[in-house]
């Protein structure tokens, strides 16, 4: 989606065929992006331990947003966030 030079990208560890059925499901316009490797989500600090877990290291991903700048810096992080309400927040607070 791009709006007011803004750029919309979702990403997540699983596979094209599941993004595919999530974003036809959810009528999308935005590409997601597949990691499943979670380099993108631990770049961004997105990656935490399960709690629990005791053989070996179980990740999670935290759902996340960030607002990224025209220089390419992120000027926002927000981590934690719910899905319910987040984007209409979102859009109130970027677009006024």
């Amino acid at each position: 989606m791009e709006a007011n030079d803004i750029v919309v990208l979702g990403a997540s560890p699983q596979g094209a065929e599941s993004h595919s059925k999530f974003a036809l499901k959810h009528q999308l316009n935005f590409p997601l992006l597949v990691d499943e490797d979670l380099s993108l989500a631990s770049a961004y600090g997105a990656v935490a331990e399960k709690p629990g877990e005791w053989e070996g290291i179980k990740l999670k991903i935290k759902r996340s947003t960030f607002v990224i700048g025209p220089d390419g810096r992120i000027e926002q992080a927000m981590y934690g966030v719910s899905a319910k309400g987040h984007v209409d927040e979102l859009k109130h607070k970027l677009l006024g």
